[in-house]
Order: C-alpha cells, then structure tokens, then sequence
C-alpha cells in the first residue's frame, strides 16, 4: 500500500489553563512550513535576510491555530495576528509551551522504532 503523501485536514483541542483551550492543526503541510519560514525572515539594510523571532512567534501561532476559546467585551476573538499580538504575555507563553510539548509528543512518534 503506498504511503500517505498528503496532510489530512484535522484538528486537536490543547488544554490550557483555567479551562482554557486552543484547536490547533494536526500537522503543518510543506507549504505552510514554508510560508512560516518565509514570514519569518525579515530584509536588513544591507538586504541580507535575516530571522525575525517576534514575526515568527506570531506566525507560528496563526499557522497553527484553528481557533481558541478566548473572548474579549464583546464575544468570541477569532484568531488572528492583531488578536495574538494583543494576547498577554503569560498567555502567550501558555500556548506556545503546550504547541511546543505538542509538536515534541509528534516528533518522538515518528521516531519510534518497531520490532520486526
């Protein structure tokens, strides 16, 4: 049987804190590692491309998340890049910490060697 070559569209609810929650992607596709990569570097004077780790971490997020269970005055906040940079800090911190175990927990299945 050939192998799966393409990302299936699911989701995974994390569990925060405070019984807060964020629905992130199951897996990234190519395109959208690329696209993160790529939001990501940021043009210097001397038009040498360089990282730029505040554009990554709000990349990140919104590559990632599907959606989330905050709300503002006025309802659900839908994700966004304006909503993340508007997140508190300690919250921020908070779910880049459970993508990070998440994204951890996927690396270490892949690599699991079975007998035989």
């Amino acid at each position: 049987m050939p192998r799966k070559a393409f990302v299936e569209p699911a989701t995974v609810k994390l569990e925060l804190s405070e019984g807060d929650w964020i629905e992130i992607k199951k897996e990234l596709t190519y395109g959208e590692q690329l696209r993160l990569q790529d939001d990501s570097a940021q043009t210097g004077e001397d038009d040498k491309r360089r990282f730029a780790y505040s554009a990554f971490y709000v990349a990140r997020l919104v590559t990632w998340i599907v959606d989330w269970s905050f709300e503002d005055e006025h309802g659900h906040v839908e994700v966004t890049a304006d909503a993340i940079r508007a997140l508190k800090g300690d919250i921020a911190g908070e779910i880049n910490t459970a993508l990070n175990k998440y994204e951890t927990e996927q690396e270490a299945s892949k690599n699991v060697v079975t007998p035989g």
